[in-house]
């Protein structure tokens, strides 16, 4: 057993070094992507809160993120609607473009703006006599940075899209350990290098992604999912708007906006840890997204909110375990949403577009939520409250979502290496229902067509059958099964995996 776990796990590592090895300028772009996001959404380097006349302080990522949430709802909206997405090669540069103009924006507001804290950082403070230019630099900056990032996640997505889960968590687990230690680097150099490198980071993005996308047909790239019915992936979107909040609360604290550099450096830390146990995890021990998500990931956040808000000379360890969590699940997620775009034909705009929306919906509301409690007298205690009520979300929610039902809408018990979207145990499934509902060999093979969630349209396109007879081979498999829908099959061949996979 020790042979075989230890042959699977160096299988996996070798698959990583091929997988980076084809494809290095694809690494090199998301290298530069997270660089650029953690620099200007998730650690304390280039925002700091703002504190306004009336001496109330606000989380400065707020507006990018509001930005942010509406462009992927508008995004979504419009593929819906339209199903058309934007195909040449000069958008991604454009957008590339704007990203870089984006930061410029905000790092000419914070240079307008900003002012010593006293406190080791730096804050942001708004006078009425600099409140008109101020704003317009900010919410120019703001909307500018919401809509081209929203763009280009959604373009990498497509790739990954194509390339399978497994391979979002190679390419984001190197590139994520590479971008933070880069960060650590930029925290002993003076502010001005930081921000020319916040400004710069998105501009090598642009030839990197279209060198890559070279090796995909327009195809495999823009028409996965153009026709499909457009189903609302319940699951993925609650755990995304959980996911948000749960950073945001973290955003919001006004522990997290100090910005002081050991902050930085248990940030950093977190984030090396989560792109290690991403390797370990997910990589080598093939665990499913249901284990991942909510046996991991939730708990790791929740053991970091339980650290910040109960033990005191603990909260910067708290902080960093808190964003280990956050940025595994980050990374799962990807992971997740690759999944669900290459094994149900679920297009990138609507899977990305949805969820993470809902993620920075999340962010949002949590760090609203978070910096509305550090303004009352009792700040302490009151963000103590938001921290322990966030943690029983997360424990609650991690609990009643650890199901390994609804694929369609979830991920079931797939792995991220499940290329087909199948995990060998629901293969095995699939093929003992055929044989022991006494299905015909046609029968079975819409059946494994069914069983991965896809509908009769598209059964019949890849079979090369019409709808009527695609229809009637799915009647005959319920009738035999003794099952009446798509998702009430799917949900029982799941729990015939599952029991297989248990003994």
């Amino acid at each position: 057993m020790r042979r075989t776990s230890g042959g699977r796990g160096s299988r996996s590592w070798r698959r990583l070094v091929a997988s980076v090895a084809e494809r290095p300028l694809l690494c090199v772009a998301m290298t530069f992507y997270w660089l650029w996001i953690n620099l200007g959404f998730q650690m304390p380097v280039v925002f700091r809160p703002v504190v306004m006349g009336a001496g109330i302080s606000v989380p400065s990522q707020l507006g990018p993120l509001f930005a942010s949430a509406a462009a992927y709802l508008a995004i979504s909206v419009w593929f819906a609607r339209s199903r058309r997405t934007f195909k040449s090669g000069s958008f991604v540069t454009a957008v590339c473009v704007a990203m870089s103009v984006s930061s410029a924006f905000i790092v000419s507001w914070l240079a307008f703006t900003m002012a010593p804290s006293g406190t080791g950082g730096t804050m942001i403070l708004l006078h009425e006599s600099m409140a008109g230019a101020s704003a317009l630099l900010y919410a120019t900056g703001s909307v500018l940075f919401g809509a081209s990032s929203a763009f280009l996640c959604i373009e990498l997505q497509r790739i990954f899209g194509s390339l399978g889960s497994e391979h979002v968590l190679f390419h984001g687990s190197v590139a994520m350990l590479v971008s933070v230690s880069a960060i650590l680097v930029l925290s002993f150099v003076p502010e001005a290098v930081q921000r020319a490198v916040f400004v710069l980071a998105p501009l090598p993005i642009a030839p990197c992604l279209l060198r890559v996308r070279r090796g995909f047909t327009k195809q495999e790239l823009f028409g996965r999912g153009v026709d499909a019915e457009l189903n609302v992936p319940y699951k993925l979107l609650v755990t995304a708007l959980l996911h948000g909040v749960s950073l945001g609360v973290l955003l919001g604290n006004p522990l997290f906006q100090s910005g002081n550099r050991a902050l930085l450096a248990c940030a950093v830390l977190g984030y090396a840890v989560a792109a290690a146990l991403i390797l370990a995890a997910a990589i080598s021990a093939r665990l499913s997204f249901n284990t991942l998500i909510y046996q991991i990931g939730f708990p790791i956040i929740a053991v970091g909110i339980y650290l910040i808000a109960t033990v005191d000379d603990a909260a910067l360890v708290g902080v960093s375990v808190q964003l280990a969590g956050f940025c595994f699940l980050h990374l799962v997620m990807w992971g997740a949403c690759a999944f669900l775009i290459k094994s149900f034909d679920m297009p990138a705009s609507w899977v990305i577009g949805t969820s993470t929306c809902l993620f920075m919906l999340g962010q949002l509301v949590g760090g609203v939520v978070s910096a509305a409690a550090g303004q009352f007298a009792d700040a302490s205690d009151m963000l103590d409250r938001v921290n322990v009520t966030m943690l029983l979300i997360v424990l609650g929610a991690a609990l009643c979502m650890m199901s390994s039902h609804n694929l369609r809408t979830g991920w079931g018990l797939a792995k991220p290496d499940t290329e087909s979207g199948l995990d060998d145990a629901f293969g095995r499934a699939v093929a003992m229902l055929a044989s022991d509902a006494g299905l015909t060999k046609r029968e079975g093979v819409v059946l494994a067509h069914v069983a991965r969630g896809k509908n009769r349209q598209t059964v019949s396109e890849e079979l090369c059958i019409s709808k009527e007879t695609a229809k009637s081979h799915m009647q005959s498999i319920y009738r035999k099964v003794g099952v009446h829908s798509q998702q009430e099959l799917i949900s029982y061949l799941e729990e015939r995996a599952r029991r297989a996979d248990d003994g």
